[in-house]
């Protein structure tokens, strides 16, 4: 995969997108406890290092969307955006050929990019999730499901736009195969994630 330019300037683009996002959740929200924070963090860490990579070999599904999204509706969009960064950061994977990957041999376009796209990705379905309805601490059907739908939409256009200037391919065939691929894991995820909380 070929890093150019347009490829760093994208995911220079997207962190600061991040940056801005974290830091309005930040002033505008709180996290309900410490120990929320540690517990969900922590569960965060273990299933963000159950990779699963799709047949693409371009998209994996991680499995901690489902905490994601549990700890988003149980404390709100700054806890789960929390969470969901600390996962990716300090996950430890296990990726066939390569042994397992983590912050530390990883390239840091990597961890950035993917620091970020979690953070924006968690970030905006958890303000659509309050805009739809949805009460922090409570479940909403509605809003549940259309930020689990929100968030494979959003996940694509993220990753096709990457893969778009990596490896010059076409965007909207790039995001076809994306959605494509992940929406049935994505909703199996999300469906997860919906238990969790409720549990």
């Amino acid at each position: 995969m070929e890093m150019n330019k347009k490829t760093y300037s994208y995911i220079g683009l997207l962190s600061l997108l991040a940056l801005l996002l974290y830091s309005y959740l930040l002033f505008n929200y709180e996290i309900p406890s410490f120990k929320m924070l540690a517990f969900w963090s922590i569960l965060a860490i273990i299933v963000e290092s159950l990779l699963i990579l799709l047949p693409n070999n371009n998209v994996g599904i991680s499995v901690g969307f489902a905490i994601s999204l549990a700890s988003m509706i149980v404390g709100g969009p700054l806890l789960g955006t929390t969470v969901s960064f600390l996962g990716v950061l300090l996950r430890r994977a296990h990726v066939s050929g390569r042994g397992y990957v983590h912050l530390f041999n990883s390239p840091l376009y990597k961890t950035v990019f993917n620091v970020s796209q979690s953070i924006l990705i968690t970030g905006c379905i958890g303000l659509l999730y309050l805009w739809a309805g949805g009460v922090i601490g409570s479940f909403s059907l509605f809003p549940t499901l259309l930020i689990v739908f929100f968030d494979i939409l959003l996940n694509a256009t993220i990753i096709s736009g990457f893969l778009t200037f990596a490896t010059k391919q076409n965007f909207y065939r790039v995001w076809y195969n994306n959605v494509k691929g992940m929406f049935l894991s994505a909703l199996a995820v999300g469906t997860i994630g919906i238990i969790v909380a409720l549990a």
